[in-house]
């Protein structure tokens, strides 16, 4: 006749248990590593902004846009270059802001010197020059517009603390 299930359960408890316990175990280490990435994840610290300026003006370099006469590109993506990283090292929205109003910003928060504001000033002026009314750059302009870009970022890399120079030394 028919078997009881009573009885098969009975009699195969131990596999039941052993596969329960398999179980248990494999979600509860599974759970475990999962956290544990999430965590390792979360504490990556960001690149800094310099790190990625560089990086970004390094390969901005690399394409040669001002012997392809490619200017428009260029001054496009170098004041973008610029933007970004004043926004993110000095937290000033940069990105979207028209040359006016981000100039208005920046001297209402007195984040650079006097030098650099001006500079900027020329900067972004020039480059909307380019950009909108058609102004067609020499290479000399272009090669000194990329060198103020990458000096004003070697101005304001933050200088390391002392106890951070002692360490290092």
């Amino acid at each position: 006749g028919p078997i009881p299930v009573k009885g098969v359960l009975a009699k195969y408890w131990r596999i039941w248990v052993a596969v329960a316990a398999l179980v248990i175990l494999a979600t509860a280490v599974s759970w475990l590593l999962y956290r544990r990435r999430q965590r390792r994840i979360r504490q990556a610290p960001p690149t800094p902004s310099w790190v990625v300026a560089y990086q970004r003006l390094r390969e901005l370099d690399e394409r040669q846009l001002p012997k392809a006469g490619t200017y428009e590109t260029y001054y496009v993506d170098l004041s973008a270059i610029l933007r970004y990283y004043i926004e993110d090292r000095f937290s000033l929205h940069a990105p979207e802001q028209t040359t006016q109003e981000f100039l208005a910003a920046a001297t209402g928060v007195r984040l650079f010197t006097d030098e650099q504001q001006k500079l900027l000033s020329q900067f972004l002026r020039h480059s909307d020059y380019v950009k909108f009314a058609q102004y067609v750059p020499s290479i000399n302009e272009m090669d000194r517009c990329f060198a103020f870009v990458l000096q004003f970022v070697d101005e304001t890399v933050p200088k390391p603390a002392p106890e951070e120079k002692e360490m290092a030394a």
